[in-house]
């Protein structure tokens, strides 16, 4: 049976600047399946729009902190994903965006995905989910989580 947890983190994002908040990598004998995924700030209470991407990607970029995933269930062990929070260094993402949206800071935004939308992570791969914030706007510290379960492991 599936094992589901729950990570945050985030970090500052500048005007016209795009930043990871998180990025995940599952070990050889797994696959991540995401869940749901939420994103917000927490700096001021204007009205601006940015653009929320989680894609694949080759690394998972390097800095930041190490977190440990939450599980859902208790008793559950502890998650085998391994997590970069707000890494200094871009993850190196591959291809299109698996999900894209366009958010309101003061509104956040939330996306449960559908049995049929889940994104997969295959064995020996990364995901991260960034933050681009438009031309002008107010550096704000963006707060991210994803919901995801490991099958197999």
């Amino acid at each position: 049976m599936p094992r589901t947890y729950t990570i945050s983190g985030g970090q500052s994002v500048a005007a016209a600047a795009t930043e990871t908040g998180l990025s995940l990598g599952t070990p050889g004998d797994l696959v991540m399946e995401l869940l749901s995924v939420r994103c917000g700030q927490q700096t001021h209470e204007t009205a601006e729009q940015y653009l929320l991407e989680i894609l694949r990607a080759s690394d998972a970029g390097s800095g930041g902190t190490t977190p440990t995933p939450a599980p859902r269930d208790e008793g559950d062990v502890a998650s085998s994903v391994t997590v970069q929070d707000g890494p200094s260094t871009e993850p190196t993402y591959t291809g299109e965006p698996l999900f894209s949206r366009e958010w309101n800071s003061t509104l956040g935004m939330e996306k449960v995905f559908t049995e049929k939308e889940r994104p997969l992570v295959s064995p020996s791969s990364f995901i991260g989910g960034r933050v681009t914030a438009i031309a002008g706007a107010v550096t704000f510290t963006m707060v991210m989580e994803f919901t995801f379960q490991e099958i197999g492991g």
